[in-house]
């Protein structure tokens, strides 16, 4: 029942963030403030009361002890829900402004969702669903807001050509293919994935990536650590432009990766690390994209371990 949860609601965490956010503005003098409060009331009310009660009632139904085994109250992660729903909001309201407003949100809820892991107060399967519940929650607010308020859109100006330097960030869903030994087991895990991209023609670019991820381990069916890792690769991009918005790209990287605690019986203190992933962005401003991407990384542990990734991109452009 939980594994079935998780699946349905990971599929959140990139759908609303795809189609959820419509670019557009409204005629300051054509609404009255009363009107434009009672709008915004409506949408972040109901998304709020959606994202308390859907985490509610999912952590009535599903029994889950944290990996300090204090309580069986592990799934979802409210605090991961509240932080991805509060960053909806900040992307929605002040994505026109700066770019900066939706990335900064998202590494402050992603964050957030990594404190709760390392303190091993939830699983990270918990704070993915956590975050698909409260992005989800707040776009079906915004969009019961516009049925009650129907406005006028029009497309902003989008730059035909950037050719300027990037830096995006991802919230990642890491899903293991494998395992370090017979007997010791990954879970789904968390991942986030900081990259600076400098372009060298419209289809060509260099990447740097910063990782942080942390990976349950698991023996004989019981939680027993946290594999916590962080480390830098370097690779390219190639990236095709669909439309005036829409862009799919192919990237690939190679380097080393670092655990904070060592488990000499089956997993070393280091590995290298190699990516490989495909995606698609949508160009919301002239500095801001969002998108998602799926790849694959290889780790040599004790031997080679691979993980499929679904992420969540957010990209600023320099």
């Amino acid at each position: 029942m939980k594994k079935l949860l998780l699946l349905i609601l990971s599929q959140l965490l990139i759908i609303p963030a795809l189609k959820g956010q419509t670019v557009t503005y409204r005629q300051a003098d054509s609404i009255s403030l009363g009107s434009r409060i009672a709008h915004k009331s409506i949408q972040i009310g109901t998304g709020a009361v959606a994202t308390v009660g859907l985490t509610q009632i999912l952590k009535a139904s599903v029994s889950e002890m944290r990996p300090d085994r204090s309580d069986n109250n592990s799934f979802p992660s409210r605090h991961a829900s509240w932080a991805f729903a509060g960053a909806s909001v900040i992307a929605n309201e002040l994505y026109r402004h700066s770019p900066w407003w939706v990335l900064g949100s998202q590494a402050l809820a992603t964050g957030i969702g990594f404190q709760r892991v390392m303190s091993e107060r939830h699983y990270p399967g918990d704070v993915l669903a956590g975050a698909a519940l409260g992005i989800g929650s707040m776009q079906l607010g915004y969009w019961v807001g516009n049925l009650f308020y129907p406005s006028q859109r029009r497309h902003l100006p989008y730059a035909d050509n950037q050719q300027g330097g990037s830096l995006s960030l991802a919230t990642e869903a890491v899903i293991p293919l494998c395992h370090p030994s017979y007997n010791v087991h990954f879970r789904t895990g968390l991942g986030t994935r900081l990259t600076f991209t400098l372009p060298f023609s419209e289809v060509f670019s260099l990447q740097a990536n910063a990782h942080l991820q942390s990976t349950p381990l698991v023996t004989h069916k019981q939680y027993f650590d946290m594999l916590n890792s962080f480390g830098l690769t370097l690779g390219a991009q190639l990236r095709h432009q669909l439309s005036q918005r829409w862009a799919a790209y192919a990237r690939a990287a190679i380097g080393a990766m670092r655990n904070l605690k060592v488990h000499n019986d089956c997993i070393s203190s280091g590995s290298l690390r190699t990516d490989i992933a495909v995606g698609a962005d949508c160009r919301l401003t002239p500095a801001l994209s969002i998108g998602a991407d799926l790849g694959w990384q290889l780790n040599t542990y004790s031997h080679a371990c691979s993980a499929l990734n679904i992420g969540m991109v957010t990209k600023a452009v320099f």
